[in-house]
């Protein structure tokens, strides 16, 4: 929770560095702002960028939820389709909080490294996707999850 006073991407990163679970909702409109990050501090690349490491050192599980687009008011729907990597810029992140030394393009290779799951409907609640999350993580086998689960989103 962002405390009053408190800067956002303080209390963002705050929220995913605390984090056991995190769910990244990418989208090809969204992950498009991310090809100027080079010039421009992107907040969502440096959400990423933190969700990325915590998850390469076991800090928590990383789940991408790639969204489709709609037409026709919902009628047609087009898979997540945003995989090409050559829009991106291949110096780094130039925000202020940025401490990946990896180049943007780098960044959004590897969270495609990370197995994400395609989203297709217009819109889904956020019950849904605590329950997708959840079915990820929980240990079927004792039918509960981890004591202090905690989720970023």
């Amino acid at each position: 929770m962002l405390k009053t006073g408190e800067s956002f991407e303080s209390g963002f990163l705050e929220a995913i560095n605390s984090s056991n679970v995190i769910i990244l909702l990418i989208s090809e409109d969204g992950i498009k702002q991310i090809e100027n990050a080079n010039k421009n501090g992107d907040n969502m690349l440096l959400e990423i960028e933190h969700s990325l490491e915590n998850y390469s050192k076991g800090r928590c599980h990383l789940l991408p939820l790639l969204i489709g687009k709609t037409e026709n008011k919902g009628q047609t729907f087009h898979k997540f389709n945003g995989f090409n990597v050559d829009r991106f810029p291949e110096q780094k992140h130039c925000h202020k909080l940025s401490k990946c030394g990896l180049s943007v393009r780098e960044t959004i290779e590897r969270l495609f490294k990370v197995q994400g799951e395609f989203v297709f409907s217009e819109s889904f609640s956020k019950r849904e996707i605590q329950d997708l999350a959840m079915s990820k993580v929980v240990d079927f086998e004792n039918l509960k999850p981890h004591p202090e689960f905690k989720m970023f989103f």
